[in-house]
């Protein structure tokens, strides 16, 4: 797991440059990956030798003789990474929004029916969604809005602009958790997690790994900026903080506690104000 973080954080750091990255560098990161296939080899083969095929996901694959051992390895390191890091994005993203919204976050911790909850969810997956880039390959030559398109033509899809079309989402850069009352839009008009056959087979795990860590943090902590703050985004695979926020982590009052504002760029981003 820790090799697997590592190796994320230098996956990450060269796929966001376009300049090659030095010997040194790339040495580093042929030493994790290494280092993680290494690992997942072993355990595969550990679980090839186990009868009980009940106990976790890839002993359950590897019992069935379906995959090689390097497909295995590929779909692993995917899933782990799909897993963890959206995920992780997206609770940094609403506990940086909450920290500027003191009554909400009051509101959230009455919100037994936990609608509430989902609407500042979905809100945050509107306005800051981790997958702000999706690529698609046509299959086929085909035309879109009298424009020809290829057959194997990459199509960059962007939920990030998608998401704050004025005539889909009314006043699209504010936070607003209360316009997912009632709500379901279509797929094609907001899909944080894609759309179609590609859509995230994840999502109902996502969304319940989020909805929770919520809803177990704000019963019991108020988390705030531990100070005024610049923060700067960065599109570097996922949509995230450049910069990581300072928070400080309080027990819940009658009067929720205010806290360092939120400047800078990603401020920019959305607006907050009721």
């Amino acid at each position: 797991m820790t090799s697997g973080l590592r190796g994320r954080r230098t996956r990450r750091a060269v796929a966001a440059t376009f300049k090659s990255p030095g010997k040194t560098t790339r040495a580093k990161l042929i030493a994790l990956g290494t280092t993680l296939d290494d690992s997942l080899r072993r355990y595969i083969d550990w679980s090839r030798q186990q009868k009980n095929t009940d106990d976790g996901l890839l002993r359950t694959i590897t019992s069935t003789g379906t995959f090689s051992d390097d497909q295995l390895v590929a779909h692993s390191n995917v899933l782990f990474m799909s897993s963890l890091e959206p995920t992780a994005v997206t609770l940094t993203w609403a506990l940086l929004i909450l920290s500027q919204l003191p009554e909400l976050r009051r509101s959230l911790r009455e919100d037994r029916e936990e609608q509430l909850l989902d609407g500042v969810v979905n809100e945050t997956l509107r306005l800051l969604t981790p997958n702000a880039l999706m690529t698609r390959l046509t299959t086929c030559a085909t035309t879109l809005n009298s424009f020809p398109i290829p057959e194997n033509c990459e199509i960059l899809i962007s939920p990030f602009l998608a998401h704050r079309e004025a005539e889909r989402f009314a006043e699209p850069h504010k936070f607003l958790p209360e316009r997912w009352r009632g709500r379901k839009p279509s797929p094609f008009v907001y899909f944080p997690f894609g759309s179609g056959v590609h859509y995230c087979v994840g999502r109902s795990l996502a969304m319940n790994m989020i909805k929770n860590s919520l809803a177990f943090l704000l019963q019991r902590y108020d988390l705030v900026l531990s100070s005024d703050q610049e923060v700067d985004w960065a599109i570097d695979i996922v949509l995230l903080p450049e910069n990581d926020p300072m928070m400080s982590i309080r027990r819940p009052k009658t009067m929720p506690p205010l806290g360092g504002k939120l400047l800078g760029p990603v401020s920019e981003l959305i607006d907050l104000k009721s």
